[in-house]
C-alpha cells in the first residue's frame, strides 16, 4: 500500500499539471464564447445602424424624386393653362377679325346693291 501511496505522492504534480492545462483550456473557451458573443452583439447593431441609414438613403430618394414628379406636374399643369389662355386670346382675336370680314362683307353687299 506504501507503494501506491509513493506513486500516487510522485503523479501529483502530474495531476495537478493536467488539471491546470484543463483549467485554463476551460477559461480560455468562456473568455472566447464571451468575446464572440459581444462581437455578435456589435455586429448586429452595426447591421442595424446600416440597414437604418440605407432605409433613410432611400426615403430621402423616394422624396426626391416625388418632389420632382410633383414640380414636373406643376410645369406641366401651368404649361396647359398658359396655352388655354392663348388659345382663347387667339380665338377672342380671330371671332373679332370675323366679325369685321361679315361686316365688311355685308357693307360691300350693302353697296352692291345701292350701286345696282
Amino acid at each position: 500500500m506504501e507503494n501506491i501511496l509513493t506513486e500516487l505522492a510522485k503523479q501529483i504534480p502530474n495531476a495537478v499539471a493536467v488539471i491546470v492545462m484543463a483549467y485554463l483550456f476551460l477559461h480560455f473557451q468562456k473568455q472566447a464564447e464571451e468575446r464572440r458573443v459581444n462581437d455578435a452583439k456589435e455586429q448586429s447593431k452595426e447591421r442595424r445602424q446600416h440597414e437604418a441609414q440605407i432605409n433613410n438613403m432611400w426615403a430621402g430618394y423616394i422624396k426626391q424624386l416625388t418632389e420632382n414628379h410633383e414640380e414636373t406636374f406643376r410645369a406641366i399643369a401651368k404649361a396647359l393653362a398658359d396655352h388655354e389662355t392663348s388659345s382663347q386670346e387667339r380665338y377672342d382675336k380671330m371671332r373679332i377679325t370675323q366679325d369685321l370680314i361679315e361686316a365688311v362683307k355685308k357693307r360691300e353687299q350693302g353697296n352692291d346693291s345701292l350701286q345696282a
